[in-house]
């Protein structure tokens, strides 16, 4: 694919490449603080920019063990994921060719009506629900009516059940500068270093062209370099897809073209982005919770009915998050989250402690306090317990006076349940 060819296609937003672009071998230069004398120095750079024709040569046709291109593109149980669990794969590959199709504002008949489109109206639906296998020619036809390279989208569809693009390595910073592994050291103080520089990204593609000069500087051999860092990531192997429940999908919104779902922050109005799926809204949400934002409200409208449904997510940590509100859009997302091809990656925080309701508590909460939780989605003691003190300041209508109020009640009603 030529340079051209792939600047005119949208693109999904991705984690920032922790590397240079390919054919150079160099670290990114962390983001400066700010300009002046009083500026701290940038960190120092794991690499020199520049680096001779044969050393990118060289990265570029490794073989052997040590190839770490293949090592990428190929990571011990990429293969069998993809292979033996055909029916995720098929509704993932899907739901991607739905989203390139409502992304360019057409209906499923007017798919049908491109030059090239010879398949029936079942067809395409079962080929978008993931019920049927499209084969390499549809798929083509399909890709091309809607001017999308086929490679393009098979890309994105491992990207959803593998967690990253083909040739790249993910790396998030937090785990990688609390390695004690002596031989990531290099690694760790740079990963502390692009951490301490606010709004830098918590993750990071490593890209197979910067994996050989790193290895060097580690001291190690790329693959020894690749297994390493694939050892470093919490989140706990796919050995083996489970195929999900397809007759439990949700399925109750009839083609999602006159579906939108918005986010928010808390008490805005403006719309941080929409979407028309469940799935893409959860992705979307767990990225603005790696970058910080602690509450996110959604609404889901339907255009033919008028209608529309809440539901707020809550980072409890950074990968556990409530889901707020009594609609079938908030039971939705919660049953969403606890299918295992979701490929947010997020799971729903355990509630623990009675569902004593805002209004009976002892003592009670001041009622300004109260409403503003409402307000939010809160409505039992066992939310309100599972989210720490430190995150209280992302409700709206409930500034510090109110907040140290709140954390002074829960205290109570723990003491009080644990003397009980």
């Amino acid at each position: 694919m030529t340079a051209g060819e792939r600047s005119r296609l949208p693109r999904a937003t991705l984690p920032q490449h922790g590397f240079s672009a390919p054919g150079t071998l160099a670290l990114h230069d962390p983001p400066s603080p700010g300009a002046g004398e009083a500026a701290d120095p940038a960190p120092p750079r794991l690499a020199p920019i520049g680096a001779d024709a044969a050393t990118n040569t060289r990265c570029a046709s490794a073989g052997g063990e040590d190839d770490a291109v293949s090592l990428l593109g190929h990571r011990p149980g990429t293969l069998a994921v993809l292979a033996e669990d055909a029916e995720l794969y098929n509704l993932v590959l899907g739901d991607e060719l739905r989203k390139r199709r409502t992304g360019r504002k057409w209906t499923r008949k007017n798919m049908l009506d491109q030059p090239g489109v010879e398949v029936a109206l079942q067809t395409l639906t079962s080929y978008e629900q993931g019920t049927r296998q499209a084969t390499v020619h549809r798929l083509v036809e399909l890709c091309a009516a809607m001017d999308v390279l086929p490679q393009d989208l098979l890309a994105s569809v491992q990207l959803r059940i593998l967690g990253r693009e083909p040739g790249r390595l993910r790396v998030r910073l937090p785990v990688l500068a609390a390695s004690d592994d002596p031989g990531l050291a290099p690694m760790a103080r740079w990963a502390a270093a692009m951490l301490r520089h606010p709004g830098h990204p918590l993750e990071v593609d490593l890209e197979p062209v910067a994996i050989e000069p790193m290895a060097e500087l580690c001291g190690l051999g790329p693959a020894d370099l690749v297994a390493r860092l694939s050892a470093l990531d919490p989140r706990p192997a796919r050995e083996k897809a489970t195929a999900p429940d397809v007759a439990a999908r949700p399925r109750a919104l009839p083609d999602h073209d006159t579906v939108s779902i918005t986010a928010r922050r808390l008490g805005s109005r403006a719309a941080l982005w929409r979407t028309d799926d469940a799935d893409s809204a959860l992705e979307q949400v767990a990225v603005h919770i790696r970058g910080g934002l602690h509450f996110i409200a959604l609404v889901r409208s339907d255009a033919n009915s008028g209608s529309e449904e809440k539901a707020t997510v809550v980072a409890v940590r950074s990968a556990e998050v409530l889901i707020l509100g009594s609609t079938s859009f908030a039971a939705q997302l919660r049953s969403d989250l606890a299918r295992p091809d979701c490929p947010a990656r997020l799971r729903l925080t355990p509630l623990s402690g009675p569902a004593t309701p805002l209004d009976g508590l002892a003592p009670p909460l001041p009622t300004a306090t109260r409403n503003a939780l409402a307000e939010a989605g809160f409505t039992t003691l066992a939310e309100l317990s599972s989210v720490g003190e430190t995150r209280w300041n992302g409700v709206p209508g409930l500034g510090a006076a109110r907040a140290k109020a709140l954390a002074s009640v829960l205290r109570e009603n723990r003491r009080r349940r644990a003397d009980s």
